[in-house]
């Protein structure tokens, strides 16, 4: 429905200007929608993952939370998780759908290769980000529409969505304190939201946005998302 929209917006020639202006109550309706739910889905979901002995980690806004609120921001609309690639499977799939979560979609190059899932526990949505190691570095990838075109039309005329590359530091792994839980998080986390953030993290933003973040960067290659039915 949502993508429906869009495209009505895209072919009444106003899709830019509907995006600019119905962004921020979008975002502010779906934030609130979000708080509902919030804190038992991280509860439900690191609570699979751990109990399924899965590597995993707070990762992007939930990161940024823990580090600077030890909670999930006030203006966050999601969730946000990673893992590496390699142990990404159906088996944690299928329980995790059994601990109560929807799954929403799931998102790939066009060369197949999963670069993100998204689950949806009653009014919270959680993504988890694929994360793939090269040498040192660990890559994740984002994607997006262009300003003029809606995803479907952005699809038809390149194949598929923009795709960014964001590629940090290596790390292992350590536990902080959120809502009386310890939780995976990089351990060099102050490093790691460095290069997420800039060096002024811990002080919040409003004007901040994911095109901000200096080691993002477009690359040649497009995704796809595909919706469950």
């Amino acid at each position: 429905m949502e993508n429906f929209i869009k495209d009505v917006f895209y072919r009444l020639g106003v899709y830019r200007y509907a995006k600019k202006l119905l962004l921020k109550p979008y975002l502010l309706m779906q934030s609130t929608a979000f708080k509902r739910n919030a804190k038992p889905a991280l509860e439900k979901m690191t609570t699979t993952l751990t109990e399924n002995n899965y590597t995993y980690w707070l990762e992007f806004g939930t990161l940024l939370g823990a580090i600077r609120e030890n909670k999930i921001l006030s203006h966050d609309a999601d969730i946000d998780l990673a893992m590496p690639r390699e142990v990404y499977d159906d088996y944690i799939e299928n329980k995790i759908i059994n601990a109560g979560f929807k799954k929403i979609k799931e998102a790939r190059l066009l060369d197949n290769t999963l670069i993100e899932v998204t689950f949806k526990y009653k009014t919270a949505q959680v993504d988890i980000f694929l994360a793939y190691k090269k040498n040192d570095k660990i890559i994740f990838y984002d994607y997006m529409t262009t300003k003029d075109l809606s995803p479907n039309e952005c699809i038809k005329k390149y194949g598929g969505l923009i795709v960014y590359e964001n590629v940090v530091n290596n790390f292992e792994l350590d536990k902080h304190l959120m809502y009386e839980k310890k939780l995976p998080i990089p351990a060099n986390y102050h490093e790691h939201l460095i290069e997420l953030y800039g060096l002024d993290y811990i002080y919040p933003n409003k004007n901040w946005s994911g095109a901000d973040r200096e080691i993002r960067k477009k690359v040649d290659f497009y995704a796809k998302v595909y919706y469950e039915s």
